[in-house]
């Protein structure tokens, strides 16, 4: 393989996993946000 080519995986494989743990987090904060806000004693 071309060095552009590995360069090109690398960056993509980097790309999406940033993505992935930025999705995870996001959810997580939302999650936690909706928790806070949420009214007492409901579940």
């Amino acid at each position: 393989m071309c060095g552009t080519c590995i360069g090109h995986i690398m960056r993509a494989s980097v790309r999406s996993c940033l993505e992935h743990g930025i999705g995870i987090e996001t959810r997580a904060s939302v999650r936690h946000a909706w928790d806070m806000h949420r009214p007492r004693g409901v579940s």
